[in-house]
This record gives structure tokens, C-alpha cells and sequence, in this order.
């Protein structure tokens, strides 16, 4: 990615995303697990650029109430939302563990029944 240009989508990225390279260098989904309990808006969807000098340095995913960070900047573990964009997210999602590929993630609808949802990622 070290040819990339402010406001362009770097060749790199620009392989991966027409499926020409894989991800690579922790480069991919870390999902959010926060400490404790948050209140989150159970319909609620959103994305997010996460940017810093022009450059794109990874995508915030909310999806009915689970948060992923797609990261997009190669050979480092990224820290938490806080760290990159300080208030975009609110107490605990900000300071939140990024967990790469987990094995499961635990879903609630909200009436304490829980559903664990197992993924199978693919070997890099």
C-alpha cells in the first residue's frame, strides 16, 4: 500500500476487493467485544471510513448491535476504536477487545436467550 494516494483506493486494496490478492499481514474482520453490558439500538446499521492525513485506514461496521472493524492497514494489530477515533463510539463499544476471526460470537434478541454463531473462516 505504499503507492497509495490520498483520495484513491491503493492497487493493493484495489486487488483484494476484485478477489485478485487475499488479505494479508492481520489485515481483515476483528470484531468488537466490549467489557459490559451497552445499550444499543436493536434495528440499528451503520458504516463508517476510519481515515487519518487522506489515507483509509479501515471500516466500521454496526450491524443490529455487533460492531466490525474492517482494517485495511497492513502488518499491525489495530487498537481499540478509541485509540483511532476518540468519541465515535460510546463507553464501553470505544475501548472495546478487537478480536480477529473469532470462532463464535454470542447474539442476544434481547430476552436473555443467547445464540452462539459458529464461523469457519478460510485458511489465509
Amino acid at each position: 500500500m505504499t503507492d497509495s494516494k490520498p483520495g484513491w483506493p491503493s492497487p493493493y486494496l484495489t486487488a483484494v476487493a476484485f478477489g485478485e490478492l487475499p488479505f494479508s499481514a492481520m489485515m481483515g474482520a476483528y470484531f468488537l467485544f466490549p467489557a459490559g453490558r451497552f445499550m444499543h439500538r436493536v434495528g440499528e446499521m451503520f458504516f463508517a471510513p476510519l481515515h487519518r492525513d487522506g489515507c483509509i485506514g479501515g471500516f466500521l461496521f454496526g450491524l443490529f448491535g455487533k460492531y466490525v472493524f474492517l482494517n485495511v492497514f497492513p502488518g499491525n494489530t489495530p487498537p481499540c476504536i478509541s485509540d483511532l477515533v476518540p468519541g465515535l463510539l460510546p463507553e464501553p463499544l470505544g475501548s472495546a477487545k478487537l478480536a480477529y476471526r473469532p470462532q463464535s460470537i454470542l447474539i442476544s434478541a434481547g430476552d436473555d436467550n443467547f445464540r452462539r454463531i459458529e464461523i469457519q473462516w478460510p485458511r489465509p
